[in-house]
């Protein structure tokens, strides 16, 4: 049985998906993407196999049957840096000092430092998962860190076939009154893909218009309560009479970026899981905490690269807002 190379580019550089655990990965729906470390440049190209098991009617058949054909796609990582730093002489003027050690004049670490790090964290997460869903290179308006590569709504609105795109009328916008209608008609093009799980990432917003609106329906005989999860973000259901899960998301959110434009706002797309791809490349190495003599500054850094791809946008319905 021969692989099937016809889809094949040349080669450049191929990787498999390793997931990884970071605290840059800590948004919810990064979980149901398929994560690639090490990933570095503007021309990755990752593979993606579909195996075919075409069965002989010939029981004595000693010839293989059926084809593994490789498919690739382009992905993209840009560089980023993020710096913070903090004289904490500064604090010594304020309430903040029994956050300092006693026995020294000019101080180079605090009580509350710890707290300081995992908060920079945390958000240095809910900005990669802004910038994977928001960025765009065309969006003159938005911040430098969101115009350095196309993010999955841009990819996604360029991409998905008409037949599996969904909006509604100018001027509207999804209130608890047709949220149950968007969000039957989203999932109702959602192509059928048998052995991977089906989500639907919704900004967390709408997820709150989604509870009350079921509420409102009656629907108690279904969970419509929202569960946290220990982070404080709402945890994954699945939407009532489906096998579908919805995902909330916050880098949907409408005030995820200033300046997003409409077209960014209220978005919800369903596919499989996987078929969204996060690449980057990060190690424990590139965050350190250090104090700088030089600078009387103790100083924060981290550097990553991250990008986002998609590997089958036939996989995809997606509701937008008409402008």
């Amino acid at each position: 049985m021969a692989f099937n190379l016809s889809l094949l580019n040349q080669w450049i550089e191929e990787r498999a998906g390793n997931i990884i655990q970071l605290p840059i990965e800590r948004d919810g729906s990064l979980d149901y993407f398929d994560k690639v470390t090490n990933v570095s440049g503007q021309i990755t190209k990752l593979p993606v196999i579909d195996t075919d098991v075409t069965a002989s009617t010939d029981p004595c058949n000693i010839n293989a049957t059926g084809q593994d054909t490789i498919k690739q796609f382009t992905i993209t990582t840009k560089p980023f840096n993020i710096r913070k730093t903090w004289c904490l002489q500064q604090l010594k003027q304020y309430f903040a000092t029994q956050w300092l050690p006693n026995d020294t004049e000019m101080p180079k670490e605090f009580a509350a430092l710890d707290t300081l790090v995992e908060n920079a964290l945390l958000k240095v997460a809910l900005k990669q998962s802004r910038q994977v869903w928001m960025s765009d290179t065309g969006v003159a308006a938005f911040p430098n860190d969101f115009k350095a590569f196309d993010g999955l709504i841009k990819q996604l609105q360029t991409n998905v076939p008409a037949v599996n795109q969904n909006t509604l009328p100018s001027g509207q916008t999804i209130t608890t009154a047709n949220i149950i209608n968007v969000m039957d008609e989203v999932i109702g093009k959602l192509p059928v893909y048998t052995g991977q799980e089906l989500v639907v990432f919704v900004p967390a917003e709408l997820v709150r218009k989604l509870t009350i609106a079921l509420r409102n329906a009656n629907y108690f005989h279904y969970t419509a309560d929202p569960q946290l999860a220990e982070n404080g973000a709402l945890k994954p259901f699945y939407y009532p009479g489906t096998e579908v899960l919805i995902v909330p998301t916050s880098g949907l959110n409408s005030n995820s970026v200033p300046s997003q434009p409409l077209s960014k706002k209220q978005c919800i797309y369903a596919t499989y899981r996987g078929n969204l791809t996060l690449a980057y490349n990060i190690s424990l190495d590139d965050r350190v905490v250090f104090y700088s003599d030089y600078h009387k500054q103790l100083v924060m850094d981290i550097q990553y690269e991250i990008g986002a791809g998609v590997k089958d946008f036939t996989f995809v319905s997606e509701f937008h807002l008409t402008p």
